[in-house]
């Protein structure tokens, strides 16, 4: 529609705002040239364009010029209130803008930044920005233009209360325009699932870095030296440690792979640790508490600080690299300008000295993201496919994140890629040659992802049902019950619950123990068996039920299965022998607490519980089930159920001391229960 301009009413209400004001109310947004603004209506333009005699829009100075409109001149506007697929409109976090004073001839001299922040937040929240677009703004009297300088992902940037604008100008002081040391947006960061380890990073590590140095010496504080980064592969570690790098404004970070240190040399190890704090060394001999900020990353730092004396190398270079970085880090003519990180999948192998204060005395685990982490894991990986049109609308990420139980951040990844691949051998194929291949032919869809689950398994998640050797599930109403019993153990609340199921050899506790599992649908199941571990050494054996047991700790719910306990601690009635190694793991790790948090079941299954009661183990359980042995119509059931050739019935027959004659109960039974056996195979 063409409108003609005219000047904008003289009220502060429209001069200071993004708005165009028309006579009538008209669409949320109104696009002029090549930029929107808001509508607005007002009385006074109702009698601009009565008098006019045709329709008119009134704006301002600045808005003219942005818009490239002169007063008088017919202007084509176009309306709507969702900005079109063709505008690009996209919701960003920040916005860069420069700010100039309005009056060349008084100019404004400085300005509070963070309230013009707010102010900008308040009045143009909802607006749609684009680039060189201009706004004027009023502050306790001060009247500045703002103008968006820096294109962002988009054409056109929608402003929302979360956004933060960067400010900068050639002439005004900007007061209280730090940059801020850590942003809230962590998805511009690439990181998902991480925002309490960050603000316990921030509270920790560079809270007293952010602060005048006089008020640390008042306060006869040190700055923390060290931070150790641990967790299962795949949480973000490396990701972790590396943003904190290029956020933090210290001198280029030093990236080292504790393998690196090592060399076969006789103190060349150790003047390798030396060399990583020389800089660090010289500008704080120059510049003393004006130094700026050294950062030194260890990734895998396991592998250089294992705890003295543990390995049996003669030379001792292990010992000497803990002892060289100790020194280093909290010696006597130890460095305040520096800050090592370390990362780890093994805290357990680092050398306690270094986990003291002093030394790493920040230690963050980095766990298994949770639900809402997940998808914001997944937004990131996926953020280009949206931003291109790549995705398709079936896909919803906040289901699929529900889907990705114990999925760590780099499975993510790779369940993104693996969807991604599915979705261009689809395009491939389509087309049939790779020359002619059509990028609008390729979108992502939700069945990618489907079929991606099956392909990306967690490291940490359930263990296949076929890790032990389970039976058919059997349908038997006593034992039903007790599987009921058993799987509900965990609604009462408490983080941990065990039970013993004790019965004869046969009588299906393993069943029934994999029923418990699959009654609960517990994203981490382990079941430890005997048939696991058939020649493996003790310490393997130990080895192998303790990080079983470590890994459940990761997961928010888990459960874990002792199948055979007599076999699992190798007992024989001769003796008795057993081994006590093995008992003594089982006896300390079913009674330990899992962390804050998270909650375990443990299911143990026995055939000899009253041999098990000298050795204390099932007294360990907290609750104890006696599985029954079925009776012998109960069985002939299950055969008929998993159909069992009922030719050799006879023999079954005798094995079981049946006296009930069979011909007469299968008959009751009926022909819809008896299937294809009929009567004849009786």
């Amino acid at each position: 529609m063409d409108y003609k301009v005219a000047l904008m009413p003289l009220d502060k209400n429209h001069i200071f705002t993004n708005c165009i004001v028309f006579a009538e109310k008209t669409r949320r947004y109104a696009r002029v040239g090549d930029t929107i603004y808001v509508c607005d209506s007002s009385d006074e333009a109702r009698v601009a364009t009565t008098a006019a005699a045709e329709k008119t829009v009134q704006m301002s100075a600045v808005q003219r010029e942005a818009s490239k409109v002169s007063l008088g001149d017919v202007a084509r506007i176009e309306f709507f209130d969702a900005p079109p697929p063709h505008l690009n409109v996209k919701k960003v976090d920040t916005i860069y803008v420069s700010v100039a004073s309005l009056n060349a001839h008084a100019p404004v001299r400085e300005i509070r930044a963070d309230h013009l922040m707010l102010k900008l937040v308040s009045v143009l929240n909802d607006h749609i920005l684009g680039i060189g677009q201009a706004v004027i703004i009023e502050m306790q009297g001060k009247k500045v233009i703002v103008t968006v300088t820096l294109e962002n992902d988009a054409k056109y940037s929608l402003v929302h209360v979360q956004t933060i604008f960067k400010l900068s100008s050639k002439s005004i002081a900007l007061i209280g325009n730090k940059e801020p040391m850590f942003t809230n947006k962590f998805e511009n960061l690439g990181i998902g699932g991480l925002e309490k380890q960050f603000a316990s990073i921030f509270r920790r590590v560079f809270t007293s870095r952010s602060i005048p140095h006089h008020v640390i010496t008042k306060m006869n504080i040190k700055h923390v030296k060290g931070m150790l980064l641990y967790g299962p592969p795949g949480t973000g570690k490396t990701l972790l440690a590396r943003q904190i790098g290029q956020m933090l404004k210290c001198v280029t970070p030093i990236i080292v792979n504790g393998p690196e240190i090592l060399n076969k040399y006789v103190g060349q190890s150790e003047e390798n640790i030396r060399n990583l704090f020389k800089c660090a060394e010289k500008e704080q001999a120059e510049s003393g508490v004006n130094s700026k900020l050294h950062l030194i990353i260890f990734d895998e730092i396991d592998a250089i600080c294992k705890r003295r004396g543990s390995t049996d190398s003669g030379t001792g270079t292990n010992d000497s690299i803990v002892n060289q970085l100790l020194s280093k880090m909290d010696g006597v003519n130890s460095l305040e300008n520096i800050l090592v990180i370390g990362m780890t999948n093994r805290r357990d192998m680092i050398d306690d000295a270094l986990l003291r204060p002093g030394r790493f005395e920040v230690q963050i685990e980095l766990n298994l993201p949770d639900e809402e982490g997940r998808e914001q894991i997944l937004r990131i990986h996926t953020r280009s496919m949206r931003q291109n049109e790549l995705l398709h609308e079936s896909v919803d990420l906040a289901h699929l994140s529900q889907q990705t139980r114990n999925y760590s951040g780099a499975e993510l990844e790779g369940l993104v890629k693996s969807a991604s691949s599915l979705a261009l051998l689809r395009a491939m194929q389509s087309v049939g040659d790779v020359e002619s291949f059509d990028e609008k032919a390729l979108v992502i869809k939700s069945e990618d992802f489907e079929g991606a689950l099956a392909d990306v398994r967690p490291a940490f998640g359930a263990a296949a049902m076929n890790d032990a050797a389970v039976s058919a599930p059997l349908k038997i109403e006593s034992l039903d019950a007790l599987v009921a019993k058993c799987a509900s153990l965990l609604d009462r609340g408490e983080a941990l619950e065990t039970v013993l199921l004790e019965g004869n050899h046969g009588c299906g506790k393993t069943s029934i123990a994999m029923q418990i599992v699959a009654r609960r649908s517990y994203p981490y199941v382990r079941v430890i068996s005997p048939e696991k571990m058939v020649g493996h050494s003790e310490q393997a054996k130990l080895a192998l039920i303790t990080k079983v047991f470590e890994d459940s700790y990761k997961s928010p719910c888990s459960c874990i299965v002792l199948d055979d306990l007599e076999r699992l601690i190798e007992y024989v009635r001769v003796g008795p022998r057993f081994s006590n190694a093995i008992l003594q793991c089982l006896l300390v790790l079913v009674k330990k607490q899992p962390p804050a948090g998270h909650r375990l079941l443990v299911v143990g299954t026995t055939s000899i519980v009253r041999e098990m009661e000298p050795l204390e183990l099932s007294e360990a359980f907290q609750n104890e089930e006696h599985v029954p042995q079925i009776t012998a119509v109960e069985k002939v059931k299950i055969c008929i159920e998993r159909g069992v050739d009922m030719r050799h019935i006879d023999t079954l027959r005798e094995q079981w001391k049946l006296e009930q004659p069979l011909k007469s109960f299968l008959s009751s039974l009926g022909a819809s229960s008896l299937g294809a056996y009929g009567t004849n195979t009786v």
